[in-house]
């Protein structure tokens, strides 16, 4: 009976030896299971990343590419925009946008590029087509505004600068354009007005003081005339038309003597398309202080011009009947 029992408890220590074995080893692989789909998801992660990354590499890597070759082709326009070769800056240029439709720049110098070549309509719808893709490019507005000007289209025109100064307000040279059109519109008071704005922003913008003066003085304003006339001769001592303009209005001021010195001044400089015109109002103010065998001198040498001859001689006898009254 003892010898049953103690083989029976054998027994089952032995099947309990195996069950524990066997449920051991099931949770063994349950865990090594888990871990390999552990291991196998972080490594799909990881190549997908790496995947992505390599991709992401790939795409710059082609963006620079284009838009290197994209830059060197309008490079290699403006090169030849400078060379004054507008065919083969408008064909390099071609190629740009074939690459890039929306390259303002490109856009811009095609514009300018179809100008030069006379080409106009050309011009305007790639100068508006650069606006559209950049409604803020001022040097479109302004190339515009220009283009449109020769055209004979003003209003249009003064839209386009308007916008230009919108754009960028300090162009100072869409306000001096303005201006150039708004004389052409035969409204100088709207000139001035953009004259004086464009001088504001560039005090020493010479084009802009002369033509200030040129209006005031048509607009019988001589003093302020004088003021902006002034100021272009400090910006220009030697420059002829200037000198001019300055000693004719001192003249019209019967400030004879600033005429005299501004005339002289103008003469030294022995221009010969303006040495008429200076002489004449050398001659004007010469009289005017009563300096006549001086003032005969300068009417003499203008009407070497034909177009002053008449009136020179006319002077000259003048002066003469003078002169020999104060004998």
């Amino acid at each position: 009976m003892r010898k049953r029992v103690l083989l029976y408890a054998l027994s089952l220590f032995f099947v309990g030896g195996l069950f524990v074995a066997f449920v051991g080893d099931s949770a063994y692989a349950q865990e090594s299971k888990t871990e390999w789909e552990e291991k196998y998801k972080k490594w799909r992660e990881d190549s997908l990343r790496i995947a992505r990354e390599n991709a992401r590499k790939k795409a710059e890597l082609e963006k620079k590419r284009i838009e290197n070759k994209k830059r060197s082709l309008y490079n290699d326009a403006k090169r030849q925009y400078s060379y004054r070769n507008y065919t083969a800056a408008i064909k390099l240029l071609n190629e740009a946008l074939s690459i890039d439709s929306t390259f303002v720049k490109a856009l811009y110098l095609r514009g300018l590029s179809y100008q030069k070549s006379r080409k106009p309509e050309l011009a305007i719808n790639d100068y508006k087509a650069a606006l559209r893709h950049d409604p803020k490019y001022a040097p479109a507005y302004f190339a515009l505004g220009s283009l449109l000007t020769r055209l004979g289209r003003y209003q249009q025109a003064i839209d386009n600068y308007k916008a230009a100064i919108e754009a960028d307000p300090k162009s100072y040279k869409s306000y001096y354009q303005m201006a150039v059109v708004y004389r052409k519109m035969n409204k100088p008071n709207l000139a001035i007005d953009a004259l004086k704005k464009a001088t504001e922003i560039r005090p020493n913008y010479f084009k802009a003081f002369y033509m200030l003066g040129d209006l005031y003085a048509k607009q019988g304003q001589l003093r302020n005339a004088i003021a902006a006339l002034e100021k272009a001769a400090e910006l220009k001592p030697k420059d002829a038309p200037t000198l001019y303009l300055l000693a004719s209005t001192y003249n019209r001021m019967q400030n004879y003597a600033k005429a005299l010195d501004v005339a002289r001044r103008g003469l030294q400089l022995n221009n010969r398309e303006w040495d008429s015109h200076l002489a004449w109002e050398a001659g004007v103010a010469a009289k005017g202080v009563g300096k006549f065998q001086t003032a005969i001198t300068y009417f003499q040498r203008a009407s070497k011009n034909s177009s002053y001859k008449e009136a020179a001689d006319f002077e000259i006898k003048q002066l003469q009947r003078e002169a020999r009254k104060s004998e």
